[in-house]
């Protein structure tokens, strides 16, 4: 459902995805050329790491965390990385 809304903003592979997301993101988006898929297949994989935390101690925390999603630096990781893809609608 995003192939039209990324060919306006010149991505037509997973190569240019890649690029494009991980500009954004600020963190590595690997296409899915990488792992055997087809050049034109819009596909990436996306780690959690960076969801966890910028520090070493936002990553303990979240980690040991009952409700990690209650945490501020959790719930502003997932913000940000929501409004990547709400620029793409």
């Amino acid at each position: 459902p995003l192939r039209s809304r990324l060919a306006d903003l010149g991505v037509t592979d997973s190569m240019e995805l890649e690029e494009y997301l991980t500009d954004r993101l600020g963190a590595p988006a690997p296409g899915g050329h990488r792992f055997g898929d087809e050049l034109g297949a819009l596909r990436v994989r996306l780690g959690t790491g960076p969801l966890l935390g910028a520090t070493p101690q936002q990553r303990a925390e979240s980690l040991a965390a009952a409700k990690p999603l209650e945490l501020a630096h959790v719930a502003r990781a997932l913000d940000d990385f929501a409004a990547v893809f709400a620029d793409l609608r």
